[in-house]
């Protein structure tokens, strides 16, 4: 007999069963809540895949990142240890990694949660109708491939890490879903000042189109009275990132913009002024209303569509050389890009950290790079970086002592993780200049002089990085295959209009009565 704990919920719901043992050939532990009267198995389980974004690579008969429901119930059933496996494969965020983006396990799933999803997953039963209608695959603005059914024939793979191939479909969360006015509104917002202290600090300063989305700076330049601390990375093919910043502080792009916008040497912005200025600007108001169904513009939305406008922002694989050499066109390379590719794969390893379609293995690792010397220099450099030691919470004597960035350090507090920064892709590196974590490097023939040396000198410095003994025209002709990543031309864009403020309408009379 199961024993079961219930308690009365204050909102004058039914009774909601806490905890359940079953005793038998299974056991499992449920934390959370029955279905409610009316409520199926299907509609209690699909509230659940909504909440973890399973729906972000697997439909119900349709599959895009991973298989589709239907396949996995085929798989599984009739096997004994099947909801062993699939519980398993719920928590965790899938089967490890999707092409070479590692998966993360869910958050916020309680394990009778899990649970209901694999019941749910291997009864076979469709989910229902209204939220089966709003499962299927987005339309997404941008180029896109169908890596299952491309016919490469020039790749060349390496034995424990995944090819360099095109960039799949552009992954896209459940509870953000791409259209064409969101994408529209995003492009506004992404160029617009107001989202930010000064009116005058948005994503664009930051990330310019003209500057490979990037600022072109060694260090960027910081919110006006401060200078920031690290390079500013591109926002090229940023969407195909399991975790965002230098250091994975962040895992969307949804995060990603809030958390510049917000930040204390970023943007600067306080949410509840920005969402007031948005309030006045007419336009916005009925782009909001228009796209989210909302009658005043929140911050919540306008990161979702700044989101989603940087999901159209991906290499074409028909304009980059690389990919196309790789189905078939040998001309799209030149003799010293191709010996640079063999050398990548070969001799100088570039491959064991820059694999899979991003040409990054999302990991993180010590490089030893050498501080930018603006921070021995600058008053405004030292005072954000003593900052920066502050407001992530070190203790008292990292505080005083750091005279390094400690990269991943920040966000796990682990000693083995000072200073590992994550590997970056090298997709589009030809317009992307500087490089590093601090842009310390001006161009590609000194990234490559720099592994070819064996890095730089750190404690915790990655064993991965040895001297590569290459010659002087090989380090060429790999820096001539590292530009055959990038786009024949950049991707640039112009600054939209911006619409204007506006005073609202003063009430009559008869609207106060």
């Amino acid at each position: 007999m199961p024993l079961m704990i219930l308690i009365r919920s204050s909102f004058r719901r039914p009774w909601l069963p806490v905890g359940t043992v079953c005793i038998g050939s299974f056991s499992f532990f449920f934390f959370g809540s029955a279905p409610l009267r009316g409520q199926s198995s299907a509609e209690l389980a699909f509230q659940h895949i909504q909440k973890s974004d399973c729906l972000g690579c697997h439909r119900y008969e349709t599959r895009l990142v991973g298989p589709a429901f239907k396949e996995v119930a085929a798989r599984y059933q009739g096997d004994a240890e099947a909801q062993n496996k699939l519980v398993a494969k719920v928590r965790n965020g899938g089967s490890g990694n999707w092409g070479n983006i590692p998966m993360a396990p869910h958050p916020g799933l309680t394990e009778q949660q899990v649970t209901e999803i694999v019941k749910w997953i291997l009864s076979g039963e469709e989910p229902p109708a209204a939220q089966f209608a709003a499962t299927e695959a987005p339309a997404i603005p941008v180029p896109s491939r169908d890596a299952e059914k491309i016919e490469y024939k020039n790749l060349i793979e390496v034995a424990g890490h995944p090819p360099i191939t095109h960039l799949p479909p552009v992954p896209v969360p459940f509870d953000n879903p791409m259209t064409a006015e969101k994408v529209a509104l995003g492009r506004q917002l992404f160029f617009d000042g107001r989202l930010s202290g000064d009116t005058r600090s948005s994503c664009f300063v930051c990330h310019n189109p003209q500057l490979g989305w990037g600022d072109g700076g060694q260090i960027s330049r910081g919110y006006p009275g401060t200078l920031h601390w690290r390079n500013s990375q591109t926002v090229l093919n940023s969407a195909y990132y399991n975790k965002l910043f230098w250091d994975g502080s962040v895992t969307s792009l949804e995060g990603q913009a809030k958390a510049a916008a917000t930040g204390g040497v970023g943007g600067n912005g306080d949410e509840s002024m920005m969402e007031m200025r948005l309030r006045f600007i007419p336009e916005y108001v009925v782009a909001f209303e228009d796209v989210f169904g909302i009658s005043q513009p929140r911050m919540k939305h306008a990161w979702m569509a700044i989101a989603a406008f940087e999901r159209t922002l991906v290499s074409d694989a028909e304009k980059v050389p690389y990919d196309r050499y790789i189905v078939g066109d040998d001309a799209a390379l030149s003799d010293s890009a191709k010996r640079g590719m063999a050398l990548f794969h070969g001799k100088a390893n570039c491959i064991q950290c820059h694999n899979g379609p991003l040409a990054s293995d999302q990991k993180f690792h010590v490089m030893g790079v050498t501080e930018n010397p603006i921070l021995e220099r600058e008053p405004l450099a030292q005072i954000t970086f003593r900052y920066e030691q502050y407001i992530k919470g070190v203790d008292q004597d990292l505080y005083a002592k750091a005279n390094r960035d400690h990269g991943l350090y920040y966000v796990t507090k682990n000693p083995a993780d000072k200073g590992k920064f994550r590997t970056p892709s090298l997709r589009e590196l030809k317009y992307t200049a500087p490089y590093m974590h601090n842009g310390v490097f001006a161009t590609l023939d000194e990234v490559v002089a720099y592994y070819n040396k064996g890095g730089g000198k750190h404690p915790g410095k990655s064993k991965l990085i040895q001297p590569l003994n290459l010659t002087g025209d090989e380090q060429k002709d790999i820096v001539r295959f590292l530009e055959s990543l990038s786009m024949d031309a950049p991707l640039t864009m112009p600054i939209p209009p911006l619409p204007d403020y506006a005073v609202l309408a003063e009430k009559s009379a008869s609207d106060e009565n």
